[in-house]
């Protein structure tokens, strides 16, 4: 695991960099009583603080999609054009992926709206006349082929190594001798070594990803597609059984409990610097956590759920970037209740009261003065 943990910072290295202290700071954020979002602010309803300490707002916009509703303050205009980034991690190609993009391309993206995808293959950029050349339909039928085609692609290793865990315990449930019960254990060791590094390699590839789209000029929405992830396990069963037929074996209790009872994915990165550096990134990250059944179990196995570590990471970035976590066994449904929590939102601007002289994170929070109202945003720059 150490060896693993050392190529995912290796990995992401290159792709971190600190927030330039700037001397006009902007936040979007949204502001909700109950599931509504609340129009019509003005300046004197709000409270923002930098490090605990009040600003004052110089500036003050309500935008709808595209559209600045509402401008107090400063006449210059935050940029309205917009970016959407796809990530799609998943190991078999889900249909309800497809409600997702045709809703998207039918009722959202709008000329001069750029497009960015990263599959478990490639990463498309879609702008300008490669959006306004074709219709709207055609461009999400093309997007789905291409995600089909890289899903089943960009996965191969990952399965194979998944089909090698199952066959391992599906030949050691059938009643092997006990040489080649530790032999099996290693076997699946070896395997599960091998997955565990694939996801960890997925996960700062994905983080690279996003962290480049910062330097875009536009309002960048982004939404994680995350499908959970299983392992083939001894039934509940079976293992009661071992754990009691190796109870004196030192040189197999340990690895069967480590492998399987005791087994947990831990979290690869820093959360505190991802984080950091996401709220810093002017993405609003929306994640959605689904559940598909893509590998069928057998007699003697069972198909546990082990997504902690990415469910920790991903959920980190919607939470430092002021966007949502959802867990659905919908997508499409998940992303028309993103793409309706995106649409919508405040823009405000300040200039910090204490000169910022040391580069560092600075912690932001917006509140709504008398009001109870759930509020979203960035958690600093």
């Amino acid at each position: 695991m150490k060896k693993i943990f050392l190529v995912a910072l290796l990995i992401i290295s290159t792709c971190f960099w600190a927030a330039a202290a700037k001397n006009d700071v902007e936040v979007d954020f949204r502001v909700f009583s109950g599931a509504k979002f609340v129009d019509n602010l003005k300046i004197t309803d709000i409270q923002v603080l930098q490090d605990g300490k009040p600003q004052t707002i110089d500036a003050l916009y309500q935008v709808k999609g595209r559209e600045i509703v509402n401008m107090e303050g400063l006449k210059k205009k935050p940029k309205t054009k917009r970016l959407f980034i796809f990530v799609f991690c998943m190991r078999r190609y889900s249909v309800r992926i497809d409600e997702a993009l045709d809703y998207f391309f039918n009722r959202v993206i709008a000329s001069g709206d750029a497009l960015t995808f990263l599959t478990p293959e490639n990463v498309y950029n879609m702008r300008g006349p490669a959006l306004r050349q074709k219709k709207p339909q055609e461009i999400a039928h093309q997007l789905k082929g291409l995600l089909r085609r890289d899903v089943k692609q960009g996965n191969h290793s990952y399965l194979k190594r998944l089909e090698q865990l199952k066959e391992v315990v599906t030949d050691l449930s059938q009643g092997g001798a006990i040489q080649d019960f530790g032999i099996g254990l290693m076997k699946y060791a070896d395997s599960l070594e091998s997955v565990d590094r694939i996801r960890i390699k997925e996960q700062a590839k994905i983080i690279q990803f996003l962290m480049q789209q910062r330097k875009q000029k536009e309002k960048k929405f982004a939404f994680v597609f995350y499908e959970r992830e299983t392992k083939p396990d001894f039934t509940n069963r079976d293992m009661q059984k071992y754990m009691e037929q190796f109870n004196n074996r030192t040189d197999i209790l340990p690895k069967l409990q480590g492998l399987f009872e005791l087994y947990r994915r831990e979290v690869a990165f820093n959360l505190k610097e991802v984080g950091e550096k996401f709220a810093a990134s002017g993405l609003l990250v929306n994640f959605v956590n689904f559940k598909t059944p893509f590998l069928t179990a057998e007699r003697g196995v069972t198909m546990n759920e082990y997504s902690e570590d990415a469910m920790a990471l991903f959920s980190q970035f919607a939470q430092a970037t002021g966007g949502i976590v959802e867990h659905s066994a919908n997508p499409g449904f998940f992303f028309k209740k993103a793409e309706a929590f995106s649409n919508c939102f405040y823009s405000l601007r300040y200039v910090p009261s204490v000169p910022e002289k040391k580069k560092k994170f600075r912690k932001l929070e917006i509140k709504i003065k008398n009001k109870k109202y759930k509020i979203t945003h960035c958690t600093g720059y």
